[in-house]
């Protein structure tokens, strides 16, 4: 494999068992026979792009993240991910976290989204505009009644009711 090829982003468990992998050279699947891994391309439509997070939702919808290019939406099928929808974006996506059944919280480089797995849109957008510490979203966590991020800037909390964020610095 070539240098991109083993800059590996993250790693995902899928809801069959197998592992994939986000790379900065496509998305992989690892497996392991006798002790010893393989790592094999899986076809997207979309190969070469870096791949930065994934998620998987219950029912099997792949969510993909590519540097730059906002995220799409697929199903895994043998060695191909079959593309659903496109959710193009100049930004990228740093994490997914899921909620409940029709939330999922998307952190990326120009802040959080909510966006709605049913209606496969985004409900809100928040940014520093909002109360947003820095834009630069690593990871969402929901924690009733709030939703935790971890920043550039340092940590934010927020509460969705009240419509407040609370930022904390070291």
């Amino acid at each position: 494999l070539n240098d991109a090829a083993n800059k590996y982003n993250y790693i995902l468990q899928l809801n069959d068992g197998r592992m994939l992998a986000a790379s900065n050279s496509g998305l992989q699947t690892i497996t392991e026979k006798n002790g010893k891994f393989s790592v094999s391309f899986l076809k997207t439509g979309k190969d070469n792009d870096v791949y930065l997070t994934l998620y998987q939702n219950k029912k099997g919808l792949l969510y993909l993240s590519r540097a730059f290019k906002g995220f799409f939406t697929g199903i895994a099928d043998g060695d191909t991910v079959v593309n659903q929808k496109d959710h193009p974006s100049k930004s990228s996506i740093k994490c997914f976290s899921f909620e409940n059944d029709s939330t999922l919280w998307i952190g990326s480089t120009v802040g959080l989204i909510k966006f709605n797995e049913k209606t496969q849109r985004a409900d809100k957008h928040y940014t520093s505009a909002n109360g947003l510490i820095n834009q630069y979203i690593y990871s969402a966590i929901p924690v009733k009644p709030d939703i935790w991020m971890s920043t550039n800037a340092g940590l934010t909390r927020f509460n969705e009711e009240k419509g407040i964020f609370k930022n904390y610095k070291t």
